[in-house]
């Protein structure tokens, strides 16, 4: 039985396999859950303007689709010119590292500490971007033209 199941990015893990983890289950999910979960949630931040959806969460693996408890949360610095490719690339690297702290603390034997989710936060699921979502996609640049990216190229 391992110590530590981890998931990192897409697919969805049974309970009789996230269940024989000794101390946990963890995905790195890329997006801000519980604001975004599904696949592509970078993307979707891109596609629907939504700038709180770009980023990195670690949480425990459970039954719901990046629903188990959050164990940590970032989101990469947003630079003019960013497409989804370095957006994604900074967050996964920045979710690397606090996965390494979360490791560090497991082997230890202490419990990280669970962010507090507001009940009032909502969420959102998504799949695969459809045709459409796509065309809006490419028209924004990969994400370069994102409102969001346009109004931070202004600030700087």
């Amino acid at each position: 039985m391992p110590d530590i199941i981890l998931l990192v990015s897409g697919g969805v893990l049974k309970s009789h396999i996230f269940n024989q983890a000794k101390l946990a289950a963890l995905h790195i999910h890329h997006g801000q859950a519980p604001l975004i979960r599904g696949v592509s949630s970078i993307v979707w931040g891109i596609i629907e303007d939504k700038r709180d959806w770009i980023g990195e969460t670690i949480h425990l693996v459970d039954e719901g689709s990046d629903t188990g408890a959050i164990l940590w949360r970032g989101a990469p610095q947003l630079s003019p010119g960013d497409t989804a490719a370095t957006l994604c690339f900074r967050a996964h690297v920045e979710a690397v590292a606090a996965l390494l702290r979360l490791l560090e603390r497991y082997a230890r034997r202490e419990e990280p500490a669970r962010w507090p989710t507001p009940a009032a936060e909502a969420s959102t699921y998504r799949s695969t971007p459809g045709l459409g979502a796509w065309l809006k996609f490419l028209l924004l640049g990969r994400g370069r033209r994102a409102r969001f990216l346009i109004d931070r190229a202004l600030q700087c």
